[in-house]
This record gives C-alpha cells, sequence and structure tokens, in this order.
C-alpha cells in the first residue's frame, strides 16, 4: 500500500498503536531508496511552534546545501521562525524555498516519523507544502499513533479532506495465524508446546510489542 501511494504521487499515513512497528515498516520501506531524509517528531514538540520544521529544514539543508559548506544545523534557522517579526505565510514560503531547491538537487521523498508528538503549526505547515505546485508530486511518507494532540487532531483531519492528502494505511495487531507463524519462526525449543500460540494469543491480543515482550519474559523466568 505504501508503494503503490507513492508510485501514483501520493502521500501516505501509517496509522498505529504504540509497538505496532510503524517505525520499522518506514525504515525497511526507505532503506534501499535514494534520495530520502527522514525526521521524526519528539516528545515536547507540541509545546514548541516550528520545532519539527526546523528538523526538517536542518535535515533537508545538511544533505542537499544550496551553496558549499559545512551542515545547516536547526538553530540556524531558528531566526527565520521568529513570529514577531514574520507572518506565517512568510515562514511558509521560507521552508518552500527551501526545499524546492533540495528537490531540484536530488531530494526524493521526505519521510517523517512520530508524527503524533509534532507541534500543529509544523504540521499545518506540512500540509501546505503538501500542496505546492513547485514541489509538483514529492512524495511524503508519514506515521502516527491515532490518538493526537487536541490542538493537531483538527490539522490532520482537515488534510484527509484536501486534493493531495495523505493515503490512510491503518496497521492492525497480529491476528491468531499471525501470532502462530511468529512463534514458530523464532524456532525456540521452549516454545514448542501444543496450545502456546493460542495462550500468547489471547493474553497479548496478537500486539507484536506485547507478544514479543510475553515470549521474552516467559524465557526468562524459565532460565531464572
Amino acid at each position: 500500500a505504501m508503494a503503490r501511494a507513492w508510485s501514483s504521487g501520493r502521500m501516505f499515513l501509517l496509522l498505529g498503536e504504540m509497538g505496532l512497528g510503524k517505525s520499522r515498516l518506514l525504515a525497511d520501506f526507505v532503506q534501499d531508496r535514494a534520495g530520502v531524509v527522514q525526521e521524526q517528531g519528539r516528545p515536547g514538540d507540541a509545546q514548541l511552534p516550528f520545532a519539527l520544521l526546523l528538523r526538517v529544514l536542518a535535515a533537508v539543508s545538511a544533505k542537499y546545501p544550496s551553496v558549499p559548506g559545512p551542515p545547516v544545523a536547526a538553530k540556524t534557522w531558528s531566526g527565520f521562525f521568529d513570529l514577531d517579526s514574520t507572518d506565517r505565510y512568510d515562514l511558509r514560503r521560507v521552508a518552500e524555498t527551501v526545499i524546492v531547491d533540495a528537490y531540484a538537487r536530488g531530494l526524493k521523498a521526505l519521510v517523517i516519523d512520530d508524527l503524533h508528538h509534532a507541534d500543529h503549526v509544523s504540521v499545518e505547515t506540512l500540509r501546505w507544502l503538501s500542496a505546492s505546485a513547485a514541489l509538483g508530486d514529492l512524495p511524503m511518507g508519514l506515521a502516527s499513533r491515532p490518538a493526537v494532540d487536541p490542538m493537531l487532531r483538527p490539522v490532520i483531519d482537515a488534510w484527509f479532506d484536501d486534493a493531495r492528502r495523505p493515503e490512510p494505511i491503518v496497521l492492525s495487531p497480529l491476528c491468531d495465524r499471525d501470532t502462530a507463524t511468529l512463534v514458530r519462526s523464532l524456532d525456540v525449543a521452549e516454545l514448542r508446546h501444543p496450545g502456546i500460540e493460542e495462550r500468547l494469543f489471547r493474553h497479548a491480543g496478537g500486539h507484536p510489542l506485547w507478544t514479543l515482550e510475553t515470549l521474552r519474559d516467559a524465557l526468562l523466568q524459565r532460565h531464572d
């Protein structure tokens, strides 16, 4: 689904609870793709306007500098993002200029993980950039937990209504057959007991992280 979205010039947004494997899936997806710049939201970003966007611009500038010189750090961009002296539209234009320049120099895609941590101003700007005619069909790959900050929820909901909107890809827990396949693939002698897959599925509900943590705890207790 991720590959289909990108091949047709669309964005995607992975949606899933913590521990379902969003970050690993994103990393595997872009591992052999050239020209991808990756960033992520961080805890605390929601209280810092433009926090995520600053890091995105710094990462883009470091990989595709417009002039020869050392990589541009996030703090270098902070002067452009003074709301007392510059309106939000101008800030968007600054971001657009940086990314358009990088696009011409080889930038192929932006990938942003943990969007649920992001400040809403950065997400508003990403939404605006996604509709920029100057950026054409630059792909974006995003990942987020379903539950986001109340300030962020209206921005993402509105983005889903845009002409150029993210393709939602919902990650679900493992089913009982998937859980059984996972247990067998580990090839651990202590886990070859009849019915262990069914008991594990009932206990962890198919959640990959809790499934692996349950198995790990069981094996540690057995060896203690």
